[in-house]
């Protein structure tokens, strides 16, 4: 899961970071549209999807994690019995 993030994170890296550098024209403004900022339509869809992928893989990162110390959590006897 881990690589999968990785390469999600990367892409949106990229499309974020690269309209700085077009609008000085430095490099053509063909290419890849800022992520969240363009109107098109099929663009937004898969930015929001790639989003909502990261999003997803970091909760289920952190409940299994939380889950697994809830696991090795040591049990302490019960002192008194239940009456």
């Amino acid at each position: 899961m881990q690589g999968i993030w990785k390469s999600f994170g990367t892409i949106l890296a990229y499309k974020s970071l690269l309209p700085p550098v077009k609008f000085p024209g430095l490099i053509p403004m063909t290419g890849p549209s800022m992520p969240l900022m363009s109107a098109g339509y099929s663009s937004l869809l898969a930015n929001y999807l790639i989003i909502a992928l990261v999003l997803r893989i970091s909760h289920s990162t952190r409940t299994s994690d939380a889950v697994l110390q809830v696991k090795k959590a040591p049990r302490k006897p019960l002192t008194q019995p239940f009456p």
